[in-house]
């Protein structure tokens, strides 16, 4: 919190508050492995990957530019806040190609990877991915549903 005030006859005072949200980033990109382990998650990040720092919550869908190919993955913590279950992934080109009531025909298959973190504490994250390989020239932009 932050108070500032004057101790003029005129009797100017200030008072405002801020607050901070930390939050672990989202994790998207591309990269030719399925990735299953810590430690593969854990090179995606380091090499391959970008990342979105924006309050959970905030918003109902996310936006992330892809240019690349191979499997493309959108990764996520997995107590993601309010809705930590992806509804819809949209293509560039407006077409749904993942539905969480048409699971079946989702092109993105998940799974949960812990990510050792420094002290104090780790944290599962859920990934998504296509199921089958991919390229777009970029940037296209995706859009993932909360």
């Amino acid at each position: 919190m932050l108070s500032v005030s004057d101790n003029t006859s005129m009797g100017l005072s200030y008072s405002a508050t801020a607050s901070i949200t930390f939050v672990d980033p989202i994790y998207y990109g591309f990269t030719s492995s399925d990735i299953t382990t810590p430690s593969e998650f854990n090179t995606f990040i380091d090499n391959n990957s970008s990342k979105l720092l924006k309050p959970y919550g905030t918003q109902s869908y996310y936006e992330a530019d892809y240019d690349g190919s191979g499997f493309l993955y959108f990764a996520y913590p997995q107590n993601f806040g309010p809705g930590d279950n992806l509804n819809e992934i949209k293509d560039p080109n407006g077409y749904i190609i993942h539905d969480e009531n048409s699971i079946s025909l989702s092109s993105f298959t998940h799974s949960i990877v812990n990510r050792p973190t420094t002290l104090p504490y780790s944290i599962n994250y859920k990934l998504w991915r296509t199921k089958l390989p991919t390229t777009w020239d970029g940037p296209s932009t995706f859009k993932f549903k909360f």
